[in-house]
């Protein structure tokens, strides 16, 4: 194929020309612009592509007009609330992401079930977090606990941290390409929710390397059982032996939990 008459530069800025992948990590952004860079003549064919790869990454999980400005807005006020009191609003607030959107039918249980006998975590490590940061108020945590939510969608962050601050929590939020970089931070609990299905499209060997690499007591690592679109498409079979190849590969066992839509294994390292 003939040399493109664009460059990394330039396809990286048309692809950040949309708004809504302005919010995404340009680190990110032009780690799959180079990739996709050799393969398409034409300057709007490759947009087209990196945009599709992002879209896959994170973006099919927030709706088409994200306003992260308001979303801010919203968890500033509702983190001067006692933290107990606000679990309502934090359930609206994570509608608007798909991927927690999907666990608040069964949010009261998740936690709970998935960490009986774990007792409480005093430092959280939240992987590729989407804003599961809000489910703080469900999880089983220590007194001044700890807390490092990791995404690649910046604003989203922004907006998170807003919501920190305001509820006084001892939490941070940092932004991090997982198929890039495996954070180096201790923690207690590390949550990798829906999270391995977005590596494998990114970069296959990415998972088991993050999984073999993470310094975390207990580790809960979660697949869809259905699509956006709630299509089951023999997910649970797939997911489920994807898993299992995963815990063989690296000599890890864990145990297993099912939720109507979320496939869960809880890894538990000694020592």
């Amino acid at each position: 194929m003939a040399k493109p008459a664009f460059g990394i530069d330039e396809l990286t800025q048309a692809v950040r020309a949309s708004a809504k992948y302005q919010a995404f990590d340009p680190h990110l952004v032009s780690r799959i612009a180079a990739q996709e860079l050799g393969r398409h003549r034409k300057l709007d064919a490759a947009v087209k592509a990196v945009r599709t790869r992002l879209h896959q990454a994170a973006g099919a999980y927030l709706p088409p007009n994200y306003n992260y400005a308001q979303l801010s807005s919203e968890l500033l006020e509702i983190g001067t609330e006692p933290l107990p009191g606000q679990k309502t609003r934090l359930k609206e607030m994570m509608r608007l992401h798909a991927s927690t959107r999907e666990r608040i039918p069964y949010l009261d249980l998740f936690y709970q079930r998935c960490l009986e006998g774990c007792g409480e975590f005093s430092s959280v490590l939240d992987l590729a977090c989407g804003l599961n940061p809000l489910a703080i108020p469900w999880m089983p945590l220590a007194e001044g606990f700890s807390y490092l939510a990791l995404d690649v969608v910046e604003p989203m962050l922004s907006a998170l941290q807003a919501w920190f601050g305001a509820a006084e929590l001892n939490a941070q939020t940092e932004v991090l390409d997982l198929s890039a970089k495996i954070p180096a931070q201790q923690a207690e609990l590390a949550l990798l929710l829906k999270t391995i299905p977005i590596l494998d499209q990114l970069d296959p060997g990415a998972a088991p390397e993050l999984l073999a690499s993470l310094k975390a007591r207990v580790t809960l690592v979660s697949f869809p059982a259905q699509s956006l679109g709630g299509r089951q498409k023999g997910m649970r079979a797939t997911y489920t032996r994807r898993m299992e190849t995963l815990l063989a590969s690296l000599g890890l066992t864990a145990d297993f939990f099912e939720f109507p839509n979320e496939l869960v294994w809880r890894i538990t390292k000694s020592g």
